[in-house]
Formats: structure tokens, C-alpha cells, sequence
């Protein structure tokens, strides 16, 4: 009787705890009290949390509402660029031009506008509007304001290092 190899395929299905699932749990049974030093303790080793002062109640505040108290807040991309731009050293007319082009963003950042009616509405030259675009295109995130798919490589060629 000679043994001959075979080969057999098995498929069994796990379910696995991640670290970050686990602290998440870990996060949902603390007792509000507990959360709310939690969340202070995340909040001054992240500067991008903020946290806003909890609503008044007359009983303590439950979990949840502790939670909904302290959601980060979610900004549009238009008020995104509006924010870079207003830390950005630009002379006021090209500042207010940017800001007025953040309205023709589409939701995946591409800049549909045409620059000659642009101009002619706010009585501004097309130089003025092609400096504003390129104040947001030097916005994060990488990309942001090009006209079509070929500009938005081109910026996000221009920031990556070749070597």
C-alpha cells in the first residue's frame, strides 16, 4: 500500500477582536464620568479635538450625551479652503476671489467655473482669477481646484519627491 501525497482545500470563517474594536468597547462601558476624563485626556494629546462644554442638565449626563457633545466637527470642503486661505499671506481682492471660488468646487474638488464669466461678473481681471486659483490649489488637500483629472496630476506630481 504506497501513501500518495494529496493536496485539500479548507475554508473556515473567524471572528477576531481588532485593538481598535476592543478599545472602542472598552470606551462604551465607561460610565459617563469616566468618559468625560477620557475624552479630555485624548483631547490634550490631539490639537485637532475640541471639545465644546456639555449641555445643562438637571440629572448627570448619560454616555451618550457626552458623546454628542464632543463630535469633531465636520467641515465642508469649501469651509476647509476658506480656513487655509485665510492663513495664507494674499492681498484681500485675491483672498475674496478664492473665497467666492470655494462655491464652485464639486464634492471631489474639481473647479467648475468658467474664468472669463467669473471675471466679468465680479468686475475682476482673468489674471486676478487665475492667481486665486492657484491660492486653492496650493490648498490641501493635494489636487484641490483643478479643472479636470489631467491638472489634478500634474499638482499632485508637483508635491511628491522623485528621489
Amino acid at each position: 500500500m504506497a501513501l500518495k501525497p494529496t493536496l485539500s482545500l479548507k475554508l473556515t470563517q473567524t471572528l477576531a477582536l481588532t485593538p481598535e474594536l476592543r478599545q472602542s468597547l472598552t470606551l462604551l462601558r465607561l460610565p459617563a464620568a469616566d468618559l468625560i476624563e477620557q475624552i479630555h485626556t485624548e483631547a490634550l494629546e490631539n490639537p485637532l479635538l475640541v471639545i465644546g462644554s456639555p449641555r445643562k442638565t438637571k440629572q448627570s449626563p448619560s454616555t451618550y450625551d457626552v458623546a454628542l457633545n464632543t463630535v469633531a466637527e465636520m467641515l465642508t470642503l469649501g469651509e476647509s479652503i476658506r480656513r487655509q486661505l485665510a492663513t495664507m499671506s494674499l492681498p484681500a481682492l485675491i483672498r475674496d476671489i478664492a473665497s467666492y471660488l470655494t462655491g464652485d468646487l464639486s464634492d471631489i474638488g474639481y473647479l467648475e467655473t468658467d474664468i472669463p464669466e467669473t471675471a466679468q461678473t465680479l468686475g475682476v481681471t482673468e489674471a486676478d482669477i487665475d492667481t486665486a486659483i492657484q491660492a486653492i490649489q496650493s490648498c490641501e488637500p493635494t489636487g484641490v481646484g483643478a479643472r479636470n483629472l489631467t491638472e489634478c496630476l500634474l499638482l499632485q506630481i508637483e508635491v511628491v519627491p522623485l528621489f
